[in-house]
């Protein structure tokens, strides 16, 4: 046996109906009712002070759809080296290129530093799980958690690297430009041009223009110059390494 019918189910002509409060009365037709409207409830941004920087700079924005240029360099530099990498970044900025790198100090602040100065676009890929750790001038910080395996992923985003003075960390990222067959221009006393297929230039502007050179010719299938560094890692005398030879 059921249970007796209330008052509710009499009036109801023994039906039951869900009892609905009078403040949400309207929730069956999909909206709340009786409630004070507030304003809307959005999500902070946290890197929306770095956007508002980029705009206020008054240079030309990196939005053109061009593939990022990298720059690498060491954690900790010289006066000259950091000014020649903030030289590099506004060069990149005035290019309409995007400037990506590892998102920490010394020449990857510096670069960065220009680039926004010029209303550039710069991306950090930081080695650590915290976007916080980039320096105030990455617009764009991306917390990859991987330690130094993120060097891989700063030289597979560019279309070409320029490499500045630095430690085994930027040597690293220059051999990996190389045999992704990035191309790779050292500039100063990097000792990235040690690296086989590296080109060499005397100003941040020289640099950023062979750079981007380099990479129309290489994205349109031309030769390199350097017939012993193209893509795949070819030996010395042009020819391909054997399957399994480490690189």
């Amino acid at each position: 046996m059921g249970a007796p019918p209330s008052a509710s189910d009499a009036v109801s002509g023994g039906r039951r109906r869900p009892f609905v409060p009078p403040s949400v009365s309207g929730a069956r037709c999909g909206k709340l009712t009786g409630f004070p409207k507030g304003p809307p409830i959005t999500e902070p941004n946290p890197t929306a002070g770095r956007a508002d920087r980029g705009r206020a700079s008054g240079g030309r924005r990196s939005e053109s759809g061009r593939p990022p240029i990298a720059v690498i360099g060491g954690s900790r530099a010289s006066n000259p080296v950091l000014a020649l990498a903030e030289a590099v970044g506004r060069e990149i900025a005035a290019s309409g290129s995007p400037l990506v790198c590892g998102g920490l100090g010394g020449v990857m602040e510096a670069a960065c530093r220009g680039a926004e100065a010029a209303g550039g676009l710069t991306i950090g890929l930081l080695p650590g799980s915290d976007p916080r750790e980039a320096n105030p001038h990455v617009r764009v910080p991306l917390a990859t958690g991987l330690g130094h395996f993120r060097n891989f992923l700063v030289v597979r985003a560019a279309s070409g690297v320029i490499a500045l003075p630095g430690a085994a960390g930027t040597l690293s990222e220059a051999a990996m430009a190389r045999t992704l067959g990035r191309p790779l221009v050292a500039l100063g006393e990097a000792s990235a041009a040690a690296v086989p297929g590296a080109r060499r230039a005397g100003s941040a502007s020289e640099a950023v223009e062979l750079v981007l050179r380099l990479a129309a010719a290489a994205s349109s299938g031309a030769p390199e110059e350097d017939a012993d560094s193209r893509q795949g890692g070819d030996g010395e005398d042009g020819r391909k390494p054997p399957r399994g030879a480490g690189g």
